[in-house]
C-alpha cells in the first residue's frame, strides 16, 4: 500500500537514491558489451543492494546467480527514476500528454481543464512509472495515489475527505493509480463515485515493438548494449512486464561485470538458469 504524495498526508514512497562515489583506480571498467555510460559510479560501500536485507555472509542474494559471482559483484547506482521523458507510451499516448499538460498548467498556475484523474490498468502497464513521474515533477498542488485498490478502509475515508476539499479548490489536482476500473473496485461506494466523476484512462499493455523499444531504452539506460538476440529471447523466454525485465538487466549487468564478460546470449541463458535454481531452493527451504 503506497501513501499520498505532496498535498497529501504522506509522500508517495520513491526509493531512495544513495550518494554516489567514483570507483576506486583499481577497479577497471570493463567497456566490452557495455557503451560508454557504464563507465558509471558506485553508491558508498554501506549502501545496500537494493536497499534491501543483505544476504547472510558466505550466501548469495536471490538477486545473485552464484555465491562467487555474488562476491564479485559491484553495487552500481539505481538507473534514472521515473519520469515523463523515459515513459515508453505505446497506445498510452493520451494520457501521457494529459498528464504532461497537467503538470504544465499546475506549475505556470493555470486552472487546469479536468482536475480529477483515475488511471488503471494491470501489473506491469505503467501506473507506478507514471506515478513517479508525477511525484518526481515536484508539481505544486497536485496530490498523486498510487495503488489505491490496496488502501485500508481508514486510508478510503481520508481519501474521500480530502477528494471533498478539492474539489473547493480550482488550483488543485488530484491522480489516482488502481488496478481495476472504478465499477470493479472493492473499496467504500463514496469513493468509487468519486473515482468515476473525473477523466478515467485505461492504461494498455505494449505491444511486441513497443515492448521491444522500451526494453532497449531501458538497457540504454544502464550503459548496456542489448543486442537483438538477447531482446528477442527475453521478450520470448520470460515474463514481459517491464518491471521483471528491468529486474533481469540489473541482474544482467551485475553479472557480466563480475565475471568481466559482454553480454551475450549465452550469459543471459546462464543468468536466467541461475535465477531458476535460486527459486527452487527458496521453495525448498520455505
Amino acid at each position: 500500500m503506497r501513501p499520498l504524495s505532496p498535498c497529501g498526508a504522506l509522500p508517495l514512497h520513491i526509493a531512495p537514491c544513495f550518494p554516489l562515489m567514483p570507483l576506486p583506480p583499481s577497479v577497471a571498467c570493463y567497456m566490452e558489451g557495455h557503451s560508454a555510460a557504464s563507465c558509471r559510479t558506485a553508491p558508498a560501500p554501506h549502501a545496500l543492494e537494493s536497499a534491501g536485507t543483505p544476504p547472510a555472509p558466505g550466501r548469495a542474494s536471490l538477486n545473485s546467480p552464484t555465491t562467487m559471482d555474488a562476491q564479485l559483484t559491484l553495487d552500481f547506482g539505481p538507473p534514472p527514476p521515473p519520469c515523463f521523458d523515459n515513459f515508453v507510451p505505446g497506445a498510452n499516448l493520451e494520457c501521457l500528454a494529459t498528464l504532461r499538460h497537467l503538470v504544465h498548467s499546475l506549475k505556470h498556475g493555470e486552472t487546469p481543464a479536468q482536475r480529477f484523474f483515475y488511471i488503471w490498468g494491470p501489473d506491469g502497464s505503467g501506473k507506478s512509472h507514471l506515478a513517479g513521474a508525477l511525484t518526481a515533477s515536484q508539481c505544486p498542488n497536485l496530490m498523486v495515489v498510487d495503488d489505491v485498490d490496496r488502501y485500508s478502509k481508514g486510508r478510503q475515508r481520508t481519501l474521500f475527505h480530502r477528494f471533498n476539499a478539492l474539489i473547493d479548490q480550482p488550483d488543485h489536482a488530484l491522480v489516482v493509480f488502481g488496478n481495476q476500473p472504478p465499477a470493479r473496485l472493492k473499496l467504500l461506494p463514496e469513493l468509487v463515485s468519486r473515482l468515476s466523476w473525473g477523466m478515467v484512462f485505461s492504461l494498455q499493455p505494449l505491444d511486441d515493438n513497443a515492448l521491444a523499444d522500451a526494453l532497449e531504452q531501458s538497457a540504454r539506460e544502464r550503459g548496456l548494449n542489448l543486442g537483438q538476440d538477447l531482446s528477442t529471447y527475453l521478450l520470448r523466454h520470460t515474463r514481459r512486464d517491464m518491471a521483471s525485465l528491468k529486474t533481469i538487466l540489473d541482474g544482467l549487468d551485475r553479472l557480466a561485470w563480475a565475471r568481466k564478460k559482454p553480454l551475450t546470449l549465452p550469459l543471459l541463458k546462464d543468468y536466467l538458469q541461475s535465477q531458476r535454481q535460486a527459486e527452487e531452493e527458496g521453495k525448498a527451504e520455505g
